[in-house]
């Protein structure tokens, strides 16, 4: 009876430990699940917002390339995953989120730039082309002016002259 009583211990202890076992490794994929998740959505806020920036007339190239590369490392995450080489896909979606902190506020900072620009220029257009409408203006009054003194005087000296009559 007391080798029965070790047995059931043993089976009972290898029990307890191969559950534990199964918790930690469901909770540790449920965390890769979790990561993945986290890094797609970082991923797809990021080409949001850097689609927006780039909308709004800013120069993305470096925010694009910082996204190539992201999506690279989630597409090598999603493999890995695939595979069951779930430590790698755990540090590839880890390095994705990595690359993309601080994108979508670049992205927002680029944005605000290329408004301001955009206004700026806009105004600056707006103020020249206004100027040079009131110079045109001015031109044309002050032109007109001359013009009309110099063809009146043309016009008398053509008129004839009127002898007298006796």
């Amino acid at each position: 009876m007391n080798g029965y009583i070790k047995i059931c211990y043993l089976t009972l202890l290898v029990a307890c430990l191969s559950l534990g076992s199964f918790n930690d490794f469901c909770s540790g994929e449920s965390d890769l699940d979790s990561v993945l998740n986290e890094a797609e959505a970082k991923l797809q806020t990021a080409y949001a917002a850097v689609l927006q920036a780039e909308k709004s007339g800013g120069n993305v190239t470096f925010l694009v390339i910082k996204l190539s590369v992201a999506a690279s490392l989630m597409a090598d995450a999603h493999n890995a995953y695939r595979i069951g080489r779930y430590e790698d896909a755990y540090r590839y979606a880890v390095s994705c989120c990595d690359m993309l902190d601080g994108v979508v506020e670049e992205a927002e900072i680029i944005r605000a730039e290329a408004i301001q620009t955009y206004n700026k220029n806009m105004y600056r257009a707006i103020a020249e082309s206004s100027i040079a409408l009131a110079l045109l203006v001015l031109c044309s009054v002050f032109g007109w002016r001359f013009f009309k003194k110099w063809y009146f005087r043309r016009l008398l000296k053509m008129r004839p002259e009127v002898g007298e009559s006796r």
